[in-house]
């Protein structure tokens, strides 16, 4: 980095946006008076939305952009970049509250499939909230995050019930952006039928009468 931003600054009249270097962007101090900012480095842009107390204290937000490429997950292949990663520094720092981010869409692409993941060790998912003109999600850090695409449908394996009561089991997997247990249902013969989800051993379970 060119140059050092400094941490305690609490002039909150200073410009919003510091450029630090070709790819470098620094968001101002901040701890109990919010901010919502939006920093574009030519075709790269990023939108934070810090409420009030979201920090322990006054801080910079430096966004870093990767020079070249989006890193893949051997664990998860089926995620497929769709953006530059934009590593927020100081990195894995805590927050107070969770913090709103977004990342644009690429020009004339699908948002189908498209959700925004932090990267520990292989990608995460942690939202795909497409209702602006990106993709956002909330963040308790500040961590590696990147566009990726997820156009693989989960895994869905039935399995032999087991006990004295019978029921139904279906193992269900997804690498990728995950699953929403919420949005999971299960129907016999057509019927649907009352199930419970086992986050643990990834089972969705029906008690059959």
């Amino acid at each position: 980095i060119s140059q050092k931003a400094a941490v305690n600054n609490p002039d909150p009249q200073i410009i919003p946006w510091v450029m630090l270097s070709g790819w470098a962007m620094a968001m101002p101090p901040m701890a109990f008076m919010g901010w919502t900012g939006m920093g574009v480095l030519g075709d790269r842009a990023i939108s934070l939305a810090v409420d009030a107390g979201d920090v322990y204290e006054p801080m910079w937000i430096l966004v870093r952009w990767a020079p070249d490429r989006t890193r893949l997950d051997p664990e998860a292949p089926e995620l497929i970049p769709a953006s530059l990663e934009a590593h927020l520094e100081p990195w894995a720092y805590p927050l107070r509250e969770s913090i709103g981010v977004e990342l644009p869409a690429p020009d004339g692409a699908s948002r189908k499939g498209l959700a925004l993941y932090s990267w520990n060790d292989g990608w995460r998912f942690e939202g795909a909230d497409t209702s602006g003109e990106g993709v956002a999600a909330e963040i308790g850090n500040l961590e590696t995050l990147a566009l990726l695409r997820d156009d693989t449908p989960p895994v869905i394996a039935l399995q032999p019930g087991t006990g004295q009561r019978p029921d139904l089991r279906a193992r269900i997997t997804d690498r990728g952006s995950g699953l929403s247990w919420r949005d999971l249902t299960m129907t016999l013969d057509g019927r649907p039928v009352i199930a419970e989800w086992d986050p643990d051993r990834l089972l969705l379970i029906a008690h059959l009468r």
